[in-house]
C-alpha cells in the first residue's frame, strides 16, 4: 500500500476537501492573507464552535507555501488558516488510520523524496542514514532539480517494519519538501536450483497477488 506525506509546498488534491460557504464564522485562526503562520501553543477554552477545549500549536510555514495555503483557502472558501490546516492534517490521520496493520512479512519498496541540499548538514544525515541500513538498500537515483533542491528515489528491500521505519525516518528530516514510499508485499523463496552450468543455493523474491 502506498503511503505519501505531502509536505509544505506540495499542496492537496482540492477533491478531498469540502468547500466551507463565504463567511463562515471564524474560529479564532489566522486570517487569510500574508506569509507564513504562528499559532501559540496554549489552550482555548470554551465556549468555542465545537464546545470542548482546543489546544494551539505553531507552525512555520515558507512563503511559497503561505501563498499556496491561501490560494487553496480562497478557491474553497476557508475563512482562516486554523479551518484550512485542521482539515489538512484530519485527511493525512484518516490516510494513516486506513493504511494496513498487518505490516509483517517483507516488501520491495520505493522511497522518494526532494530535498534542500543547502540545508545544514542534511546531506551528512541523509547519507549516514543509508548506510546505516545498507542492509535494505538496492540501488539509489540522485537527480539535481535546481540550484537548492535534489530528487533522490532509493529502491529497498527487507522487513517491512524496518523499510517502513527507515523511509519514515528518512521524510521526517528537517529540509525534506516532499516525501512518498510505496511498498509491494513479496515472499521469499530461498532454494537450490539450476542457473546456466550450476546448481546453487539463492533466494527468489515473488510478488504477492
Amino acid at each position: 500500500m502506498p503511503v505519501a506525506r505531502p509536505k509544505a509546498g506540495t499542496g492537496a488534491p482540492p477533491e478531498a476537501f469540502r468547500p466551507r460557504p463565504q463567511g463562515a464564522k471564524p474560529d479564532g485562526g489566522d486570517p487569510v492573507g500574508g506569509a507564513g503562520a504562528a499559532i501559540l501553543a496554549e489552550k482555548i477554552l470554551p465556549p468555542n464552535p465545537w464546545g470542548r477545549t482546543l489546544e494551539r500549536v505553531t507552525i512555520s510555514l515558507s512563503d511559497d507555501f503561505a501563498d499556496e495555503l491561501t490560494a487553496f483557502m480562497a478557491a474553497h472558501s476557508y475563512g482562516n488558516r486554523s479551518e484550512a490546516i485542521r482539515d489538512l492534517a484530519r485527511i493525512g490521520l484518516e490516510r494513516s488510520r486506513s493504511e494496513p496493520s498487518n505490516t509483517a512479512g517483507h516488501c520491495v519498496a520505493t522511497l522518494s523524496y526532494v530535498f534542500d541540499h543547502h540545508t545544514r548538514e542534511l546531506s551528512k544525515r541523509l547519507t549516514e542514514a543509508h548506510h546505516g541500513h545498507h542492509d535494505l538498500q538496492v540501488a539509489t537515483l540522485h537527480v539535481h532539480l535546481d540550484h537548492e533542491s535534489c530528487l533522490e528515489v532509493a529502491v529497498l528491500r527487507g522487513p517491512t517494519p524496518a523499510v517502513r521505519d527507515f523511509a519514515e525516518r528518512v521524510i521526517a528530516e528537517r529540509g525534506v519538501t516532499y516525501g512518498a514510499v510505496r511498498f509491494v508485499p513479496v515472499d521469499i523463496d530461498a532454494g537450490a536450483h539450476t542457473h546456466g552450468s550450476g546448481r546453487r543455493a539463492h533466494s527468489h523474491i515473488h510478488p504477492k497477488g
